[in-house]
């Protein structure tokens, strides 16, 4: 990233990345490295919100008429990455919950207020267990799935 004085630097996948970074961290509690290049989550996250020009014009196009849905190229790259990502976030949860699960079936448990953690996820998990009524994959995912 040197440059000759008065020359410019691009900065904006670093900004970008270390934004993703810290919001999974806050969300999930989870260390994507995002700086690492290609992990699958930097690399589905880069196609997605920094895509070709084709992608660019679906991306337009599909905000006044629906087009994801057209048989083209662009549009199933869009969809494996968009999976790739949901189906992660998603892991994500299944085995923090199994993680809760264990360490209470155990008797190890400690609430996030007596943890090192203090991710969104694990409040929901803890307030959803103090309910008696735990959350499922799918109603958590609901509150902190990502919109791509």
């Amino acid at each position: 990233m040197a440059s000759e004085v008065g020359e410019e630097v691009n900065v904006v996948t670093a900004y970008s990345s270390l934004t993703l970074d810290i919001i999974v961290q806050a969300v999930l509690g989870v260390d994507l490295k995002t700086y690492t290049p290609g992990t699958p989550f930097h690399e589905c996250y880069n196609r997605l919100f920094d895509p070709p020009l084709v992608g660019q014009i679906l991306i337009s196009i599909n905000s006044i008429v629906p087009v994801r849905w057209l048989p083209l190229e662009e549009n199933r790259i869009y969809k494996k990455n968009h999976e790739t990502i949901h189906g992660m976030v998603r892991q994500i949860i299944s085995r923090r919950l199994e993680e809760v699960e264990k360490k209470t079936s155990s008797g190890n448990y400690e609430s996030t207020s007596s943890s090192d953690r203090k991710d969104i996820l694990s409040h929901m998990i803890d307030e959803s267990n103090l309910t008696g009524e735990p959350w499922s994959v799918d109603k958590i995912y609901g509150h902190v799935g990502f919109r791509t």
